[in-house]
């Protein structure tokens, strides 16, 4: 297809008839909303088009109009989904759900511009001309008309006034605009806490944004978007960026605008700190949130009636009070908390001096009292067994705005049974989820996304990794137990002996994993999920030399007392097929000989078997919609390749039981089945989707044992969102505001 430039008028319109066989190529053949349809191609049923805007270029003499490519088909596919998920998340899940949805009209904002065009050198107490302040029932889309052609934006604000909230109001304006005209970019939000943990820059991290938070996995595409510009990027918390990396990502996005000029991005931060930056943001704009007024509060608190009488009284006679209450989270969380009291109650409550410690406390405690704690635990282990098969067989269909709204869930909630949170443990839960997440700067927290180094003393890491051994040991000894139902003779031996060998070697497989990817693997992450299989062989092939060392010890480890049994004559394996079929001559194999046949045969099984199938390169598609969802996909995935093992090593094992060992048809079946079986077990729990399934669970166990979580936790996440100390952001979960995060974790458990 050629390209068009400015002087050019493009293909002219054709009416044409088109039949089922027909072929087409670069033709023009009408418009679309102002926009003209451009044939690539068509074959067939294959269909390859480009949309074009029309753009008129006037320059006082002649009028002429060029084309210039908007969106693929592709594009308009995933621009639509991103819309969507952007507005599940952020508008539907957050801010419909906030505090602020019930309490406050729009804010008062006061908007500052640099002195320097384009380019705020530092933060600057606006003077003068530079000051304009909006009018009280301005709407944000009035507010800021220029965003989305090429305009930056810095909110400034102080603790609890509503920066997100501004933003998102902004983000849901955007969104409308873009569903209705094509012509408009895509506006996503993203939280800036994440760019801390990967240190990258600003392009990759987008692009990994983009496929974590709103599974978009083609990374071609969202290179294009950033390339050709077509993204708003709103990026909320710059103060929420652990201070050590607040410059480095500063510097890093003035790299980006400076290469990517023409893209709109609006970023949000407290007051201090962004005055304590060494380096500031080159935006165009800025504004300032200001505090409610006295009238404003007045209003509110009369809106609600005698409920908030008393609470209205005491903030009018006392101006410190009335300070406080000038931010609209304090606002909201008073206006929740205080309902009904009397003026006495109110007047004794606020005589303590830590102010905020006693809010929060009482707004806990309020909280509790108007929604009663009720967990649901499993009730017996038969239960748990059919809701696992469930959970683990059939993949819910809902949306990203649903909360396990399923088939499935109803029928799991039949067979769960009713127990409370004592009002101890949900609190401590509280804490301690804050603590990890300010410790580690998430804003986000996701279940399947949990860390051994949420471990904080010695004793609960070598719990861990106690139970990660024992756990993959014990599930792999049981294997040897299908030796019982085919072995005729001496079928306790076989099983025995499987058992103990490969109890002994997954463990061990688990141990060299663990320093390797200690000493010599670069991501810290020891939970990664495998939501989906790269079956490149290359790629894989390329790692084959890094499980030599260990597949040979293995190999030793299990040919030598195999070996040694079969010399005395306790066990019956491969000896006197070998001598026999492949030999000629009985009793020629010596100890030390199958020994090392024994270890050759074992070692290159496993170096080439393992790392070709079991060895899963990361990857997350990020399409989960329910929490835990990428965990149950990386167990699928694990029994996958324990199939895929299995018939593999099922056929090799039934060829060596009926060429080499001289079975008939049926033994030397029954043979593979069974010996493939044990084989795929082996390359299951050790594949990279096994360990993770049995780490995940290891460390919640030790979680719960330490009664640091609920054993439902994802229940308990959901439980605390309806009770507004959580909120749920897509599949993760955040505190309704950073300053109640800040307030539980430097509170002492309960």
């Amino acid at each position: 297809m050629r390209e068009h430039f400015p002087s050019e008028e493009p293909p002219s319109a054709q009416n044409l008839e088109i039949s089922d066989n027909a072929s087409l190529k670069n033709v023009q053949i009408g418009g679309i909303a102002g926009r003209d349809l451009y044939v690539n191609q068509i074959q067939g049923q294959s269909v390859s088009v480009t949309i074009y805007d029309r753009l008129l270029i006037s320059d006082g003499l002649s009028s002429q109009y060029s084309y210039t490519s908007l969106w693929t088909v592709e594009e308009l596919r995933y621009r639509k989904t991103l819309l969507n998920r952007v507005e599940d998340i952020w508008i539907k899940g957050v801010l419909e759900k906030s505090l602020y949805s019930q309490a406050l009209s729009e804010l008062g904002l006061k908007k500052e511009k640099s002195k320097v065009p384009f380019q705020v050198s530092g933060y600057q107490e606006s003077t003068g001309e530079s000051t304009r302040v909006f009018s009280k029932g301005t709407k944000i889309k009035d507010d800021f008309p220029n965003i989305g052609e090429g305009r930056t934006l810095l909110i400034l604000g102080e603790p609890g006034s509503g920066k997100t909230t501004v933003l998102l109001k902004l983000l849901r304006s955007l969104i409308d605009q873009a569903k209705k005209d094509s012509h408009k970019l895509i506006p996503v939000v993203f939280n800036l806490s994440s760019w801390a943990n990967k240190k990258r820059s600003i392009r990759e991290w987008i692009i990994e944004e983009l496929k974590e938070q709103y599974g978009i996995s083609n990374s071609d595409l969202s290179k294009k978007w950033i390339k050709d510009q077509k993204l708003i990027l709103l990026l909320d918390g710059l103060d929420e960026v652990q201070n050590p990396h607040r410059d480095a990502y500063v510097k890093a996005l003035n790299q980006f605008t400076e290469t990517h000029d023409i893209t709109d991005i609006v970023v949000s931060c407290r007051i201090q700190e962004y005055r304590n930056l060494s380096e500031h943001l080159h935006l165009q704009s800025v504004i300032k949130i200001q505090p409610l007024t006295s009238e404003q509060i007045k209003k509110y608190l009369e809106q609600a009636g005698n409920n908030l009488a008393a609470l209205a009284t005491l903030l009018q006679q006392d101006n410190e009070l009335q300070e406080l209450a000038s931010s609209p989270l304090i606002l909201s969380i008073m206006s929740l908390t205080y309902q009904n009291y009397t003026l006495k109650e109110l007047r004794e409550i606020f005589l303590s001096k830590d102010f905020y410690s006693v809010l929060f406390n009482n707004y806990i405690e309020q909280m509790l009292k108007r929604r009663p704690i009720i967990a649901k635990r499993y009730a017996g282990i038969c239960k748990q067994v059919v809701i696992f098969a469930f959970y683990l067989l059939v993949q819910p269909r809902k949306t990203y705005s649903h909360r396990y709204d399923t088939r499935l869930y109803r029928l799991g909630s039949l067979l769960l049974e009713e127990e409370r949170y004592s009002r101890p443990q949900l609190i401590n839960w509280l804490i301690w989820l804050a603590q990890q997440m300010s410790q580690k700067g998430q804003t986000i927290f996701f279940i399947e996304k949990m860390q051994p180094n949420f471990l904080k003393t010695k004793t609960q890491r070598l719990s861990y990794y106690f139970t990660v051994l024992l756990i993959s040991g014990l599930l792999s000894s049981l294997s040897g137990l299908v030796h019982i139902p085919v072995q005729s003779i001496d079928n306790w031996k076989y099983a025995l002996t499987t058992g103990l060998l490969e109890g002994f070697c997954v463990p061990l497989y688990y141990i060299w994993n663990f320093y390797w990817c200690k000493y010599w693997n670069k991501d810290n992450e020891e939970i990664n999920l495998i939501e989906k299989l790269d079956w490149n062989l290359q790629e894989r092939a390329k790692n084959l030399l890094k499980y030599v060392p260990i597949s040979f010890l293995i190999g030793l480890i299990v040919a030598v007392p195999s070996a040694w049994l079969e010399i005395h004559g306790i066990l019956n394996l491969y000896k006197e097929g070998i001598e026999k079929n492949i030999i000629g001559y009985q009793n020629s194999i010596t100890l030390t000989m199958l020994i090392l046949i024994y270890t050759c045969l074992v070692g290159i099984g496993l170096v080439f078997l393992y790392g070709l199938t079991s060895d899963s390169p990361t990857k997350e598609i990020s399409n989960e919609i329910y929490p835990n969802q990428g965990i149950f996909i990386t167990l699928q995935n694990t029994l996958f390749i324990g199939i895929i093992d299995w018939t593999i090593t099922g056929v090799l094992s039934f060829l060596i039981g009926f060429y080499i060992q001289a079975h008939k048809m049926i033994p030397a079946l029954t043979y593979g089945i069974s010996y493939g079986f044990i084989a795929a077990v082996f390359f299951a729990i050790c594949s990279s989707s096994g360990q993770t399934c049995i780490k995940h669970f290891a460390l919640r166990l030790i979680l719960y044992k330490k009664n640091l979580i609920p054993w439902n936790y994802a229940k308990f996440l959901d439980d605390a969102s309806e009770m507004f100390f959580l909120r749920k952001v897509g599949i993760g979960y955040e505190f309704f505001h950073k300053e109640f995060q800040e307030y539980l974790a430097n509170r002492p458990p309960i």
